[in-house]
């Protein structure tokens, strides 16, 4: 029910002296049909800038604390579990509403997300008996939250080409630091009018610890010791692959 309500307040600074009378404007009331509790108010009432009075105008709520089972908003329901745990049931949030760089893989399922870095050649170059173990290609990569099923897969490519004037074994091996990982070698053909060019795919599967790692594909040509070309390297590409937990 809609009424009209006046406030009137009455002081008296010293015992049966003058007494002081204050009317306010009048406003509307509303009238509740049932139990209605209002709590320390006094204090509330007097301090303009009080987070306790709960406030309803029109589509707007204002209050300190609102206890409830649930809130639902359109078609999301923010709800606990079993455990207490705060969840946002299906329709809540979209992608659009997690912001960047804010979910750790401890949030994803089984913790896992798959991190893959890439390296290229970036120009060709030769390789002579002389020089040993040259680096092709290489490229670092920062793993965390390791599980012990976690693994880092590395797959490399290296095409090269036998400039020499007969065919050749190559040695190709891959490393993480200076930890060898696997090496094994490579027979290219060639004559003195044809050179044979031969892509030699790597592959390996690694279970580092967490750290920052480097890792590298190398080629040399083990026979001799001449400073002249026997190799050409064209093309190298190393790509690693981490699942992190």
């Amino acid at each position: 029910m809609l009424n009209t309500g006046l406030l009137i307040g009455m002081s008296e600074a010293t015992f049966d002296g003058t007494q002081t009378k204050t009317f306010n404007t009048p406003f509307n009331s509303i009238q509740f049909d049932g139990l209605v509790t209002f709590t320390n108010l006094n204090s509330e009432l007097a301090d303009a800038s009080s987070t306790e009075i709960t406030t309803i105008n029109g589509g707007l709520i204002k209050t300190g604390l609102i206890d409830a089972n649930r809130v639902k908003i359109d078609d999301a329901t923010i709800d606990t579990d079993g455990s207490g745990n705060l969840i946002i049931k299906a329709g809540g949030v979209g992608t659009t509403q997690i912001g960047d760089l804010q979910v750790s893989t401890l949030k994803i399922a089984d913790q896992a997300v798959f991190v893959e870095e890439t390296a290229t050649l970036a120009s060709g170059f030769g390789i002579a008996p002389a020089d040993g173990w040259v680096t092709v290609v290489s490229k670092s990569i920062v793993l965390s939250n390791l599980s012990s099923s976690s693994a880092v897969i590395l797959n490399g490519i290296v095409q090269a080409t036998n400039v020499s004037a007969a065919g050749e074994f190559f040695n190709y091996r891959m490393r993480r630091g200076t930890t060898v990982l696997n090496q094994f070698e490579a027979y290219i053909m060639a004559n003195g009018a044809l050179n044979e060019t031969t892509v030699i795919p790597l592959l390996y599967v690694d279970t580092p610890n967490n750290g920052t790692y480097t890792y590298d594909i190398q080629a040399r040509d083990p026979t001799g010791t001449t400073s002249i070309d026997t190799m050409w390297v064209d093309t190298g590409i190393i790509s690693i692959g981490a699942a992190k937990r």
